[in-house]
């Protein structure tokens, strides 16, 4: 066969190839195939600010073009503790039960870190694959009582080196914390300064929000002891407090 007969069938068995195809994408597709009649689309409702401890809403999703999903997942990963539980990982409407107290996340007592007190819905849906459509749903659990926390709950630091401490406030949709030392805002020149700055660590993981205390350049005349604070903004009057040794 000459070269430009080879050519010729080879450009012939594309040409019926392609045909096949497009008759099967025009009667639905090829079994597994996509069906690219438009973008796949996710509506996820309600979207609550915040529920309850034991609390329990019921969430709906509308997709179109999905033939995959909608699929609910609950983040962040929590090791120990209770993000809730979801009646199924799949479906149309799922029940959400809030666990029994506000998740904690991070240094203060588990690896990794998070905004305290919430959980993150994540719902999915695509079509076979392809068009892949996200929505997220953040809420805070609630609790009757607003309670923080801060850790490490002792140090001892050299004049002029820095430490984070890590402190949140758990049971309010407002889970916002304020840093003080020795009882005033921000810290002073006097007793060491705090600052609350988020970041990702150098070596990889969570993003975590502690309050990075800088020790002051000589002992403060009220003693060798300062105290870090950590005070709810929901709840002023609700507290937790670390005892830092100077030397």
């Amino acid at each position: 066969m000459k070269p430009a007969d080879l050519q010729n069938e080879i450009a012939l068995k594309i040409a019926v190839c392609l045909a096949v195809i497009a008759s099967l994408a025009g009667c639905g597709g090829a079994p597994g195939s996509a069906n690219h009649s438009g973008p796949t689309t996710l509506t996820v409702l309600p979207e609550p600010g915040s529920v309850p401890v034991n609390g329990t809403v019921t969430f709906t999703a509308v997709t179109t073009n999905a033939t995959v999903g909608p699929v609910w997942t609950l983040s962040p990963t929590l090791f120990g503790g209770n993000l809730g539980t979801l009646s199924s990982p799949v479906g149309n409407t799922v029940i959400y039960t809030a666990p029994p107290v506000p998740p904690v996340y991070g240094p203060l007592n588990q690896p990794g870190s998070s905004v305290q007190g919430m959980v993150i819905l994540t719902v999915s849906a695509s079509n076979n694959g392809f068009d892949a459509a996200n929505t997220q749903i953040s809420f805070a659990i609630t609790a009757p009582e607003v309670t923080t926390g801060i850790a490490p709950a002792t140090a001892i630091m050299a004049l002029g080196a820095s430490k984070e401490f890590y402190g949140g406030s758990i049971g309010n949709p407002n889970n916002g914390v304020t840093w003080e030392v020795n009882g005033f805002t921000g810290g002073t020149n006097a007793t060491g300064t705090i600052t609350n700055q988020g970041y990702y660590p150098a070596g990889g993981g969570d993003y975590v929000w502690p309050g990075t205390y800088t020790a002051p350049a000589k002992i403060p005349a009220t003693g060798n002891s300062v105290t870090i604070t950590v005070v709810s903004q929901a709840d002023p009057a609700k507290s937790s407090s670390a005892a830092v040794t100077l030397q």
